[in-house]
């Protein structure tokens, strides 16, 4: 059973769904008539939004997604918490990281082929988009490790226990299929939102008789499996800024992995 309170702790949001916009008065971006008034309200207010994003840190420049948790100082998206892109007041505004920020936007997913629904209600959703980054962001580091590197083979054979992961999720779309006879994240965006508050509200989480949260709703297990072609500009990114690639000396560049290990061996042994 997932501990929810541990990944609370860690800056995870365990009940974090995939979603649809729901409030009937938001306006689209590709909709609004005034886009490139809102777009500058809009950039001003993300710059301000940002930078008191980074002072609550105490200095530190990275900023995390506020769903997952994961750290990008680059390539990071803003989600408009009510759906409707003309309202811009800061409050209305949630840092995430690019596969954070589509989770909550099933349809657009689905009309742009960007993922496909996968059974795995091992992992949360937030969880999995923090492995699906890293894997991605890791085949392009491996791709760029000169092979005759001693790291090379560390790497790959890293690369390899991601991909044996990645292999299983996406074997699931099978079951996913059993069951709804399809992996189209379109085809839910549409029964989302077609359904009652309550019924929405409850769609895969519950909260049981000893008022715990559970995943037990209709669609409990159902998760987003990206496609990383989409989504190669920020793959891109989050290997150069966090994994670091161009710095081999920086505690995050795989490079360094190998000899931090050693290290960590030494003193445990030592």
């Amino acid at each position: 059973m997932l501990n929810y309170d541990h990944l609370k702790q860690l800056g995870i949001d365990p009940a974090f769904f995939m979603e649809v916009t729901r409030n009937v008065n938001a306006t689209a971006r590709m909709d609004n008539p005034h886009v490139e008034e809102d777009d500058k309200v809009y950039q001003e207010a993300r710059g301000e939004f940002i930078n008191e994003l980074r002072e609550s840190f105490d200095g530190d420049n990275a900023l995390r997604c506020e769903k997952c948790g994961l750290v990008i100082p680059s390539g990071y998206h803003i989600h408009h918490k009510d759906g409707d892109h003309t309202n811009n007041d800061k409050s209305n505004f949630s840092l995430r990281d690019p596969f954070c920020h589509l989770s909550s936007h099933l349809g657009f997913v689905g009309v742009n082929n960007m993922a496909s629904v996968v059974y795995v209600p091992q992992i949360p959703q937030a969880v999995l988009n923090q492995i699906q980054i890293i894997s991605y962001a890791f085949d392009h580091v491996v791709s760029t490790v000169n092979q005759s590197s001693k790291k090379f083979t560390l790497l790959k054979r890293q690369k390899a226990d991601l991909d044996t992961l990645m292999s299983a999720v996406k074997a699931t779309k099978g079951v996913v299929y059993r069951n709804f006879q399809t992996n189209d994240p379109l085809h839910f965006a549409n029964i989302f939102a077609m359904m009652t508050e309550d019924e929405y509200l409850a769609r895969a989480f519950k909260t049981d008789s000893a008022n715990q949260l559970a995943e037990i709703g209709t669609f409990a297990g159902l998760r987003l499996l990206f496609e990383p072609s989409k989504f190669e500009t920020e793959i891109k990114s989050f290997a150069r800024y966090i994994l670091i690639q161009d710095n081999e000396t920086n505690q995050h560049n795989p490079a360094a992995w190998f000899d931090a290990a050693k290290l960590l061996k030494q003193k445990r042994h030592g």
